[in-house]
């Protein structure tokens, strides 16, 4: 088929047109391009006689990947005459970027058997930019409330109209000890017993079911043991217009509780500040008020309906004659320049009349489609002297909390890798217990070489992170010269990034936590401690995570005479052991030493150890003194983990009572016989070459008989050692 020819009068008419359009016509399986209205030249930016050509005819600059789309669209419409089929394709325009052109096609038939396609064309690049804006705005608001809900410290959660649990959040599952939601989904907070007010929780919760929203209500709650107080705020879920759930987040405020009425207070000062704002509107020549808010009818005296619809200059009667005039002049000047905002300082004549007090004034103008509207705010300046002030109240806190927690804060400029100290009081000194002269240093340059060797590899890969935009932190060994002892320091960064995701802001911090890896060592040596070391006289050991009442560890010697299982806590076993002791005041005792509350109060106000001595009776009804010990650690997660020995002191316990008879009374050796064993523990008076203290088990009798002989007269000798034979003191006994 060959190409349909307009004629000369038709192609000019066609060509010239100011609108976009294209003709099209199949000639074998190819579609050529038979006419270019002088409107898509436009669109391309070039002269039709530039127009380059193909052997389909002109060239129209589609995008490889959109041709088979345009074909698609002409096909289908040559197949289906009736038929509206809009595509959306890129072209190449002369500028060298890529524009989006809505292409709609009409099958015409101008003799019968010819079938031409008419193609117009729309520039719709505004739209799609806008389109794809907003699709990034989507992901990034989606990405944005992921993040939100993995990183934000409030813990937030989600039920279905049961009250059982479907989800929460990492900060709700770490607040309670939860590996994963797993471990809550389907259940309700009394399956999970952690409230403590049970009834007000549960009708508070069957209310926003009913479509009612609470806010901030103040209750508690049972984290690893301790009670906590909270605020809790819940919003029904809607599906279809039909609850299905409810939504939560609640707040520990425990600390905050107890500067509730300092709070309350301040938060009643700030809400009752005085700030003035009015907003005009420029009507004929005239500025006239259309809003004043309560602040401004409270400084002027004036009711808002008495000021509504009334120009500037009667308005501002109480202000002085210049200030007046500057404001008018003002509101002009920016109405002719089109400039957004101007401040000054003005003064208001006080609602007594005597006097005037200077206001901090800021005009801004906006502009709305129904025309500019300009807001004037009227600011106290004792209201701002006063936040300066606080603000440097703030600054004197902030500067000895980092001060009191040997931390360093600094900005960091990822390109020119400096970092610019925050400046406080004992900066200088700060900055001398890390190596450091000035309040501006390189970093990681001047730094690296304070870091230990083995660190140092991390240490510079770390900061290479950190240039890249990653926020986090690392613990590194510091040494400098001079330094006798092992010394670590925790830094941290946080990265900001703009809309885009491109890092623009960075703060560093570092810290000491030297006490804190020692502490830790001290922890990982308990453990190893806990599992190898069994001393003769050990009878127990066992570790406890204490702040959940968990037995973890326990170990126990043959004869023992403890009753300790794997089934019970470290408050059962304390009540066994309190059950062994001897009488009520020791019984007191362990329990004040011992007792779980008692021992993390004291923990929490910095005692790590915890002893007592006391008497018990064994399963035999023998009497033994026993040594109960604690040592306790604080863990990452805040729980308080105990070890706890228990030594049997019988022997030194004894030998101490000896050493104090001896020392009373004149004799020359005292022995103590253990029947059950058949051992004996001699004390001499006079110091021999060994111990004072020896045992001897089968030379027993013949190391008795032989001290009878050299000390008691020849006469009295076979009775006295037929007096102290095993038989009768076995029986005397």
């Amino acid at each position: 088929m060959k190409p349909y020819e307009f004629t000369e009068t038709e192609r000019k008419s066609l060509e010239c047109l100011p609108i976009a359009m294209c003709v099209f016509q199949r000639i074998g399986w190819k579609y050529h391009v038979l006419l270019v209205t002088d409107g898509y030249c436009q669109f391309l930016g070039i002269d039709r006689m530039y127009l380059r050509n193909s052997s389909t005819g002109p060239d129209l600059m589609v995008h490889d990947e959109d041709k088979a789309t345009l074909e698609n669209m002409l096909s289908y419409v040559e197949m289906h005459p009736e038929a509206v089929y809009p595509v959306r394709l890129r072209v190449h325009n002369s500028s060298g970027r890529w524009i989006y052109l809505r292409f709609i096609a009409k099958l015409r038939e101008p003799q019968k058997g010819i079938r031409l396609v008419y193609v117009s064309c729309t520039d719709v690049s505004a739209e799609e930019d806008m389109h794809r804006a907003q699709s990034r705005a989507r992901e990034r608001s989606d990405s944005l409330l992921e993040k939100v809900l993995s990183t934000t410290d409030a813990a937030i959660f989600w039920k279905d109209a049961d009250r059982r649990f479907i989800g929460a959040n990492r900060a709700f599952l770490d607040y309670y000890g939860f590996p994963s939601v797993q471990s809550i989904q389907g259940k309700t907070d009394e399956d999970l017993g952690w409230n403590i007010e049970v009834d007000k929780f549960r009708d508070d919760e069957r209310k926003v079911l009913q479509g009612n929203s609470t806010y901030r209500e103040f209750g508690h709650c049972i984290r690893k043991g301790e009670v906590r107080d909270i605020v809790a705020s819940k919003a029904p879920l809607y599906e279809d217009g039909k609850i299905v759930g409810l939504v939560g987040s609640f707040e520990d405020v425990t600390q905050e509780r107890r500067q509730q009425t300092e709070n309350g207070r301040l938060t009643h000062i700030l809400e009752n500040v005085p700030a003035g704002l009015c907003m005009y509107q420029l009507y004929s020549g005239e500025f006239v008020c259309v809003f004043v808010n309560r602040y401004f009818t409270m400084m002027t005296g004036i009711p808002s309906e008495a000021l509504s619809g009334e120009p500037v200059d009667t308005i501002h009667l109480f202000l002085e004659a210049e200030d007046r005039e500057w404001l008018r002049k003002t509101l002009l000047e920016m109405e002719e320049t089109g400039r957004d905002e101007t401040d000054g300082i003005l003064h208001i004549r006080k609602k007594a009349g005597v006097g005037f007090g200077s206001f901090y004034v800021v005009v801004r103008r906006v502009v709305y489609s129904a025309g500019a509207h300009y807001y004037v705010s009227y600011t106290d300046i004792t209201e701002e002297k006063e936040m300066e002030r606080k603000q440097k109240a703030e600054r004197r806190v902030l500067e000895r909390v980092l001060e009191k927690a040997h931390i360093l804060v600094w900005e960091y400029d990822a390109e020119t890798r400096r970092a610019y100290f925050i400046k406080t009081a004992n900066l200088e000194a700060s900055l001398k217990n890390y190596g450091l002269g000035r309040d501006t240093v390189l970093i990681p340059d001047e730094v690296v070489g304070h870091i230990a060797e083995k660190d140092r590899g991390k240490y510079l890969d770390f900061y290479r992170a950190v240039k890249n935009g990653e926020s986090g932190s690392i613990d590194v060994e510091f040494n400098l010269p001079g330094d006798n002892e092992k010394r670590f320091e925790r830094i941290t960064y946080l990265v900001y990034h703009d809309a885009d995701g491109k890092p623009v802001q960075w703060y560093g911090m570092t810290q000491n936590i030297t006490a804190e890896m020692r502490l830790m060592e001290n922890y990982r040596r308990e453990k190893t401690m806990l599992r190898q070391t069994s001393p003769e006289n050990l009878f127990v050991k066992s570790r406890y995570n204490l702040t959940e009442n968990k037995m973890l560890v326990f170990s126990t010697k043959e004869n023992a005479s403890v009753n300790i299982t794997s089934d019970m806590n470290y408050d059962t076993v304390l009540e066994s052991m309190i059950e062994s002791a001897v009488d009520e005041k020791e019984k007191r005792k362990i329990e004040e030493v011992l007792g779980r509350k008692n021992v993390m109060r004291r923990h929490r106000e910095g005692e790590q150890t915890f002893s007592v001595e006391f008497r018990r009776k064994t399963f035999h009804n023998r009497l033994s003194w026993a040594l109960a010990t604690v040592n306790t650690f604080t863990l990452a997660d805040g729980s308080i983990e105990g070890f706890a020995y228990g030594y049997d002191i019988t022997e030194a316990v004894l030998s101490q009572k000896i050493m104090t008879l001896l020392e009373e009374l004149n004799f020359d050796l005292i022995g103590v016989i253990d029947m059950e064993n058949r051992r004996y523990f001699l004390h001499d008076a006079v110091p021999q070459e060994e111990d004072s203290v020896r045992n001897w088990s089968e030379d027993l009798w013949w190391h008795l008989g032989e001290r009878i002989r050299a000390h008691v007269p020849a006469a009295e000798r076979d009775e006295a050692i037929a007096a102290l034979s095993y038989e009768r003191i076995k029986a005397a006994l």
